[in-house]
């Protein structure tokens, strides 16, 4: 936790922010690999729950920006949190 009593974000999210911020130039890279990754996460989901692929949206739902943003939650926020935490 940091100072804040807030969890540390992810190694590779600080990296990957850290670089962005280092060398924006990087952008359309890091862009493209999100993309075939996610692409590969779909298929890899796909064999192993037997749904079928038009489940998964076409494309990855979160920004670069998002992704990568030690803020971003994507989800409902837990009911084993107080409100006044949040």
């Amino acid at each position: 936790m940091d100072e804040n009593g807030q969890p540390f974000p992810s190694y590779a999210a600080f990296c990957n922010a850290k670089l962005l911020e280092d060398n924006p130039s990087l952008k359309p890279y890091l862009e493209e690999a999100l993309r075939k990754a996610y692409l590969k996460g779909v298929e890899l989901a796909v064999g192993e729950t037997d749904l079928p692929k038009r489940t998964f949206p076409v494309e990855c739902p979160y920004s670069l920006s998002e992704i990568v943003d030690y803020d971003f939650y994507s989800g409902e926020p837990s009911k084993l949190v107080d409100e006044s935490e949040q």
